[in-house]
């Protein structure tokens, strides 16, 4: 049976203090032609969450007339229109800046430049965007090379402030083969999983990176790591880097969480770290709500409340059994008045009298003399056999030449009731 050991870290860890620091992003020189509706897409490099300038350069010129008007977009946003009316090569390209800190997110920004209607030609000489990160914060085990075995755990804790972006990020290898699959927790939340099949010493440790901005608390952060298989590994480090904020606000339900992450701040089980609860909320903040809380059918009840079905409406915990060989109340018992054991299309509830009989049910016939006597009611009118008005009389065989009904038989001249019969 795997075990389970929880390590808890008492190493001292590193608070690495914050700084800002400028970074950029360009094209360098590519003198890009461009001709009149023509449009030129640039991907930038991610940004993080919170830059606090953004500044957009733009150079350019025109090759051949006339003009060529051109408008500089990020995303859907309209940055900046110019019009290339001076000479590329002489004079010599024009250069434009724009602030576009408002503009920019977090991530990849795509930069459109898109010439108007023209029949000239101009040059784009480059777009350059520069930034500045915000101030980032690293909290850190230190390099502490923990050795962890399957079924073990490794904890760390970490106090933090409010945060407008964190990221985690772990590193790791292998000892000891078989390889080691574990899994990273922040607040009792998957992170992710992850498997040392590398070796930590040669070739060396990998790094896993998560954002964890939605998972953190202020206050005490707790850290798992468990290894569910294999040999033996390694945890070189674990660390949060993180930009102090979050605009202010406040944590009113006292759950952790502020109202600028928390979708629902008056309720204590809604946060970013919560578990779904059955109560047709997002408790997790994920933006969704998960179908099995949802009452699909409209009964009152969902699945995750004991609905067995929730696409019929007369279906739900308690419900009245019908006829219709569906488990109705949710029980888990479908009764027996609803199975049609003899395969014959008919359920005792509608009307099978016999249901360990086949050739008996509504649909049944019994007028014939083998049908009449053989003990059963095979069309289920509580008339049994020969007492029913559909068999007929007894010793009447089907009316034929020489029967009771014939002109040589009883009734015709020379029976009991004619001239010469006992009556006589």
């Amino acid at each position: 049976m795997r075990y389970r050991t929880t390590l808890i870290a008492l190493l001292a860890t590193l608070l690495l203090p914050a700084a800002a620091h400028a970074q950029s992003w360009t094209t360098g020189t590519i003198d890009q032609h461009i001709f009149g509706e023509q449009t030129f897409t640039y991907s930038t490099d991610p940004l993080p969450a919170g830059v606090t300038s953004a500044t957009l350069t733009f150079v350019y010129g025109l090759w051949n007339s006339p003009d060529v008007p051109m408008d500089v977009s990020i995303g859907s946003t309209l940055v900046g229109s110019v019009v290339a009316d001076s000479g590329y090569g002489s004079p010599g390209p024009t250069t434009v800046s724009w602030d576009v800190t408002s503009i920019v997110a977090s991530g990849v920004n795509e930069i459109d430049v898109v010439a108007g209607t023209t029949s000239g030609e101009a040059v784009i000489g480059s777009l350059t965007l520069d930034w500045v990160a915000p101030a980032t914060t690293t909290w850190s085990t230190g390099q502490i090379d923990q050795h962890i075995f399957n079924g073990q755990t490794l904890s760390y804790t970490v106090d933090l402030p409010a945060v407008t972006s964190a990221e985690m990020t772990i590193q790791y290898g292998l000892w000891n083969s078989p390889n080691v699959e574990m899994e990273a927790r922040l607040n009792t939340v998957v992170v992710g999983a992850f498997t040392a099949d590398q070796g930590f010493i040669s070739p060396g440790p990998e790094e896993e990176v998560w954002d964890v901005t939605s998972l953190v608390v202020v206050g005490t952060n707790t850290i798992d790591i468990e290894a569910f298989t294999g040999g033996e590994g390694v945890i070189g480090f674990v660390q949060i880097e993180y930009v102090e904020g979050g605009g202010g606000g406040t944590d009113a339900d006292g759950d952790g969480y502020t109202d600028d992450v928390d979708c629902d701040d008056n309720d204590f089980i809604t946060n970013p770290g919560a578990a779904e609860a059955c109560d047709g909320v997002d408790n997790d903040c994920d933006g969704s709500v998960p179908i099995v809380e949802a009452d699909t059918d409209g009964d009152g009840e969902a699945t995750c409340e004991g609905d067995c079905n929730d696409l019929m409406p007369n279906t739900y915990t308690g419900a009245p059994e019908v006829c219709d060989g569906v488990d109705n109340d949710c029980d888990t018992i479908l009764p027996p008045a609803e199975i049609d054991d003899d395969g014959d299309g008919w359920r005792p509830c509608e009307g099978d009298c016999d249901d360990t009989e086949p050739g008996a049910n509504p649909d049944g016939v019994e007028n014939t003399e083998e049908l009449c006597s053989d003990g059963i009611d095979n069309d289920c009118d509580s008339v049994l056999d020969a007492l029913d008005a559909d068999c007929p009389p007894p010793g009447d065989d089907d009316d034929d030449a020489t029967d009771d009904d014939d002109a040589t038989e009883d009734d015709d001249a020379t029976d009991d009731a004619d001239a010469t019969d006992d009556a006589a």
